[in-house]
This record gives C-alpha cells, structure tokens and sequence, in this order.
C-alpha cells in the first residue's frame, strides 16, 4: 500500500458544528465533513506515514492526526502556528464534550 497526500481546504462549517475539507482547485467538489465526534488528537507524524513518506523529523510541528470512531484523518499545516490554532480548537471541542 502506498499512501498518498492530497491537499485540501480545510475549515469549519457556519455553525461551527464540523470540520470540513474541499478540493482547493475544485470549489464545485463536494466538501466531506467530520462531526465533532473527536477520541483523539495526535501530534505529529503518524507512523504509518513517516516510514511510508520518508518526511524529514524537522517537519513533524506542522502535523496533526484526528482520530473519530469512523475514520482518521492526517493532517500537514503550512506551519507550528496554523498547527496551535487548530490544536487549540480541536481542545476545546474535545473539553465541551465532557
């Protein structure tokens, strides 16, 4: 198996209910959401894709995993700040459904 990378747009919908992503050059693509049923946030980079991507160590701040009960979505940000911003979100979510 060989893993692929596509990037995506990835944002919250109006009411801030779930998280969604969309083909950036596609804007007439459906968009696929994630409901904000969250178990886990991993940071870094997934084993599974380190040892399959050869991604350097030095790029592990800018990656996140989200894990729900029906899928897990692995994520690249354009950088550490973008990553904090959605970790701190993400935290948030994950507080409020206690």
């Amino acid at each position: 198996d060989e893993c692929e990378f596509y990037k995506r747009k990835l944002f919250l919908s109006d009411d801030e209910a779930r998280i969604c992503w969309q083909d950036p050059n596609n804007q007439h693509n459906n968009t696929t959401y994630l409901n904000k049923t969250i178990k886990d946030i991993t940071l870094g980079i997934a084993n599974h894709l380190s040892s399959k991507m050869n991604i350097p160590k030095e790029c592990d701040n800018e990656y996140f995993t989200i894990t729900t009960p029906l899928r897990t979505l692995d994520i690249r940000t354009e950088n550490a700040r973008v990553r904090a911003k959605w970790l701190g979100y993400l935290r948030g979510v994950m507080i409020m459904k206690r």
